[in-house]
């Protein structure tokens, strides 16, 4: 028998453009401020000027990660490593770099593993995105319960479990016409009257993944399909 072997997409990783003009890591960083920047990965160049106030993370992220490269970043915000962020910012590519000068680039520094405490999930959740967890119950387990056990409530973060030091902990209260007020976890536990409420919750992004299509991109994370209820 015959058989056609297909090569795998590559993904995440920007296409060749002989093209475009060729930039230095040193022309890149001058470009670091909200009125151009200016943003390297795996070789490509990215003018992303235009998305400064369209970044579903805030302006500040943008830039925090101005004029650098944005593998490092990446490796912490993990969520854009979907495929389609990198084939969208195709068309805010204005160059690359050299072999060399990207390999130096997505070295130049690193933050550690940030997710090297994350707590363990419980296998029925199904996981949207790793790093960081997002993960939603199994639908027929979901409906097995009156009560959601905790175990199986969806997860939803943006970044890292925070590692608290629970004495360390403060919670402050403050605001306009209120008289600020400092408590610490005991506080919490012990100055307040418990209540207990039955209530839904629900992602607003639940079923995001019905509009994720090969006509249509998604960009907001994560991907749920009908379980972050």
């Amino acid at each position: 028998p015959t058989y056609t072997v297909r090569e795998m997409p590559r993904v995440n990783s920007p296409p060749p453009r002989p093209d475009l003009p060729i930039y230095t890591r040193d022309e890149v960083a001058e470009h670091c401020d909200q009125d151009s920047l200016w943003y390297t990965f795996r070789g490509a160049v990215y003018d992303l000027t235009p998305f400064y106030e369209g970044h579903p993370g805030g302006a500040p992220r943008l830039l925090m990660a101005a004029g650098q490269d944005l593998e490092p970043y990446w490796e912490v915000y993990r969520q854009h490593l979907r495929g389609h962020v990198v084939d969208w910012m195709e068309g805010y590519r204005i160059g690359s770099l050299t072999e060399e000068e990207a390999k130096a680039a997505s070295n130049s520094f690193t933050f550690g593993d940030a997710y090297e405490n994350e707590p363990i999930r419980d296998p029925n959740l199904l996981p949207c995105t790793q790093k960081p967890f997002n993960g939603e119950p199994r639908l027929d387990l979901l409906t097995n319960d009156y009560l959601t056990p905790n175990e199986l409530f969806y997860v939803r973060n943006h970044l890292p479990v925070p590692d608290i030091d629970p004495k360390k902990y403060r919670l402050i209260v403050k605001g306009v016409g209120l008289k600020k007020h400092k408590f610490t976890l005991d506080d919490l536990k012990t100055k307040f009257k418990k209540h207990e409420v039955i209530t839904t919750l629900q992602c607003a992004g639940n079923r995001r993944e019905d509009l994720h299509n090969e006509g249509m991109r998604e960009f907001l994370a994560p991907h749920w399909v009908v379980g972050a209820i």
